[in-house]
């Protein structure tokens, strides 16, 4: 079952990062943060993508599976 999750990190990510990951948003929020939106599959898939941001040298700040009412809050923002 796909789960839509959003993850936080330190710093301000260049678009590109986004384009890596299929059907994932991002943009920069307060206090310096990225958000990061988007669908995964399973426990592997997220671990992927953890490793990515690991091998980035960001610093992880959230990550939260967002249920269908906070995912709708998410893109009216």
């Amino acid at each position: 079952m796909m789960m839509t999750y959003k993850i936080c990190t330190k710093g301000h990510l260049k678009s590109s990062w986004c384009v890596s990951f299929d059907g994932w948003t991002s943009r920069d929020i307060e206090g310096g943060l990225n958000e990061s939106i988007g669908p995964i599959r399973d426990q592997a898939e997220l671990f992927g993508i953890l490793r990515k941001i690991r091998d980035l040298g960001l610093e992880l700040h959230t990550v939260q599976r967002l249920d269908s009412q906070e995912k709708m809050r998410s893109k009216s923002r």
